[in-house]
């Protein structure tokens, strides 16, 4: 789940998101929330002090569009996050061979795994775009490959649907 600024910064976010998954029964690690790199750069402090709240819920967050805002390591380390969304700029390039494109995803995806990150890369569209960013570590993906964007009622049928039908799976290649 996206989240946007405003959202983020409202002081009730956690105890919003507590009662969604006491409401919902979610289990807490099946959900997944996201914020951009730069949003997560604005208020540091204040980053630090949600993402601790969010996670003694015991829900995923994730760094979307990583690598293309105005990151300082120094606080990747600080932010107590679960996984780094490899922006599909880079994935872009490292698929069309363009020089340094690989070497991007390989530092990202070993940026995360010395800090213990899961690393999903944006914007797959095709299985040799999975297979080529798979052989540099990356250990997730998303993107037209799996599932164009559905409204909700769609993916609940996906999700409720008979054994052998179409079923979506958790970013996984």
């Amino acid at each position: 789940v996206n989240l946007t600024a405003r959202e983020f910064q409202r002081p009730t976010l956690a105890n919003e998101i507590a009662a969604m998954l006491t409401a919902t029964g979610l289990a807490p690690s099946w959900l997944s929330l996201e914020i951009t790199e730069s949003l997560a750069m604005d208020n540091a402090e204040a980053t630090v002090n949600t993402l601790v709240a969010l996670r003694q819920l015991g829900v995923l967050v994730a760094i979307d569009d990583f690598g293309t805002g105005y990151s300082s390591l120094a606080y990747l380390r600080q932010f107590p996050v679960d996984i780094l969304k490899i922006d599909q700029a880079f994935v872009q390039a490292a698929v069309s061979k363009k020089p340094g494109g690989d070497a991007l995803i390989r530092a990202i995806v070993d940026l995360a795994a010395n800090l213990t990150l899961t690393t999903i890369a944006e914007g797959l569209e095709t299985k040799l775009h999975a297979e080529h960013i798979s052989s540099l570590g990356c250990q997730m993906g998303q993107g037209y490959l799996f599932s164009r964007p559905e409204p909700a009622h769609q993916l609940e049928r996906h999700f409720s649907s008979e054994p052998g039908s179409r079923v979506l799976t958790p970013a996984a290649y």
